[in-house]
């Protein structure tokens, strides 16, 4: 195939130019930033050798320009003095014009085959196919293979834009993921894209469609259902498939308000079907996986809505959760029961197993780290040791390193100052006040004094000193100012103070039910607790004291060795 070159820029036909000398001569030459090069784009200096290269992209301006350009190079090439110069331009070039250039520039150019012209390089590529491959805008670009490419997608009535990745050629940024991706699909006959968003993952599955559309292949794009391909497939066709969020669209559409993304699903997949190596890397998509996977996606997918089901009863919602390894961990506990629907039954022991254990590992601080080696720790422990439930103690112990996962005194501390808007403080809330049905009613976060009541405005009118203006700031927002409350009282309250509020609310019959609301939300007596913002310091201080308790009778902690290592769930 013959390429004119014009959709490269002048970097782009730099590097081609550079790879195709390199093969030619066996040699590795020097190249260096884009920028004012002073009369260098490439270079060989070794063994006591002065080789320097120049490219020109006048493609577009011609010999006259290519001309003008290097009579404007004499003198720093003079300068330069090297033992040979070559030049290399997409110009198309006659032995008059190559003559012209030798003339213009001087004895530094040996002869007229040291000038590469537009022949020169489609000769140099038809002898190293290897590097045509690795450069994909020359392919990309070639009106015949858009020819090709069109009526490929036409024969399939496919919806691939071809015409906008032909036009936008030039901007698209060479790098080694198309290599190695095209040398996995050879080989392999499939390729996973995978990555976070925006490292160009729809650009390279677009690349290698058109790519193969070019090589004659008929192209399938699906979207949504990865079985549609089996009815889209023709024995003895050649075709390409082009599945759109493989492994996600079709789990992802309901989460229950959960937010995960499609990287998460593919791990999760290959955890499920036990994978050793969970790692995102490619040679771990492979055919034999990827059979396995597809084996095994009806199990995965049920598995993962199970858990995402039992997750968002739990009260958790894209607000309070951004978790996604306990969700692939809870998946593949799920994957190994008969009935894994059970889990949602609010009496099912495995259920409270698994909120105990989700509520402290999300309030452990640090222990989410080297994910891939956790997922594998917390796999083998649920294989080898949760036969006959979800065991937390063990699942926890293993995701620590296997020395039991411990809380320290410091640690409570700082978890009792957890603020409000915090990852972590909703699972805090709900390892404290776990009477509050998030299952079945909308409940909030609530202040139990307003942060309405903490406003510059209020402390004037107050007459709070400095000293207690900022207790008050710095402290309205933490944990031990925060109660789970259900919406509906929520409103209710307002900004109203916790005293005045329960005295007067219509949602309690008589003091008995006042001491019963006081005494789960571990406010104290109601009857004392703050009617101004003096009274702010002591209703803190004595509540954060009452978590800090609670906290340690909850959590694992290390001062406690005779006790269980990880909370029995109550």
């Amino acid at each position: 195939m013959t390429y004119d070159f014009r959709r490269l820029s002048p970097h782009d036909l730099e590097l081609l130019a550079r790879d195709l000398l390199q093969a030619a001569w066996g040699v590795e030459l020097e190249s260096f930033k884009t920028g004012r090069d002073g009369g260098i784009d490439l270079r060989y200096a070794r063994a006591g050798a002065n080789v320097i290269v120049q490219c020109k992209h006048y493609v577009e301006s011609g010999i006259a320009a290519l001309r003008r350009a290097m009579r404007g190079e004499a003198e720093k090439i003079d300068r330069l003095d090297p033992e040979r110069y070559v030049v290399a331009t997409s110009v198309p070039l006659s032995p008059g014009n190559k003559d012209a250039i030798v003339e213009v520039v001087g004895p530094s150019i040996l002869s007229p085959a040291d000038v590469l012209g537009a022949e020169d390089l489609n000769n140099l590529l038809a002898l190293h196919p290897e590097i045509e491959k690795r450069h994909f805008k020359l392919w990309l670009a070639s009106s015949a293979v858009l020819e090709r490419v069109l009526h490929n997608a036409s024969v399939t009535q496919s919806e691939f834009k071809v015409e906008q990745v032909h036009r936008d050629a030039r901007r698209y940024v060479q790098s080694a993921a198309y290599s190695e991706a095209m040398d996995l699909l050879d080989r392999h006959g499939i390729v996973i894209v995978a990555g976070p968003p925006g490292v160009g993952k729809t650009t390279l599955a677009d690349l290698l469609l058109y790519r193969h559309l070019e090589r004659g292949y008929q192209a399938v794009l699906l979207q949504g259902d990865a079985r549609e391909g089996a009815d889209r497939f023709q024995p003895g066709t050649k075709q390409v498939f082009h599945f759109d969020d493989f492994l996600g669209a079709t789990f992802l559409g309901d989460t229950a308000g959960v937010q995960f993304n499609k990287d998460m699903v593919l791990k999760a997949a290959l955890l499920i079907s036990d994978v050793s190596d969970i790692r995102f890397r490619v040679t771990n998509f492979n055919r034999d996986n990827m059979e396995m996977v597809e084996r095994k996606w009806d199990l995965i997918s049920e598995s993962l809505t199970t858990a995402v089901q039992l997750i968002s009863s739990f009260g958790f919602s894209g607000m309070n959760f951004a978790n996604q390894n306990a969700v692939m961990i809870i998946a593949y506990f799920l994957s190994r029961q008969a009935d894994r629907s059970r889990v949602l039954d609010e009496s099912n022991e495995d259920r409270r197993a698994l909120r105990m254990w989700l509520l402290t590992v999300l309030v452990k601080r640090g222990l989410w780290v080297s994910t891939d080696a956790l997922l594998g720790r917390a796999r083998n422990a649920i294989r080898e040791r949760c036969i006959d439930g979800f065991d937390g103690d063990t699942v926890a112990s293993a995701m620590a390193g296997g020395g039991g996962m411990y809380f320290t005194d410091e640690e409570i501390e700082d978890l009792a100052d957890t603020s409000y808007g915090d990852w972590s403080t909703y699972s805090l809330l709900s390892l404290l006040f776990d009477h509050v049905d998030t299952a079945n009613s909308v409940f909030h976060i609530d202040h139990v004094v307003a942060r309405a009541q903490a406003t510059s405005a209020k402390m004037d009118r107050a007459g709070l000193e400095d000293g207690d203006r900022r207790y008050v700031s710095e402290r309205i927002n933490r944990l031990p100012n925060l109660q789970l409350l259900n919406g509906r009282e929520n409103k209710s309250k307002s900004a109203t103070l916790p005293r005045q509020w329960i005295a007067s609310s219509g949602a309690f019959a008589d003091d008995e039910s006042r001491d019963s609301y006081a005494a789960l939300q571990d406010l104290g007596d109601w009857r004392v607790l703050p009617e101004d913002l003096y009274g702010f310091r002591p209703f803190y201080d004595a509540r954060r004291r009452r978590v800090v308790e609670r906290l340690k009778r909850l959590l694992p902690c290390r001062q406690t060795p005779q006790e269980a290592p990880f909370p029995a769930a109550e």
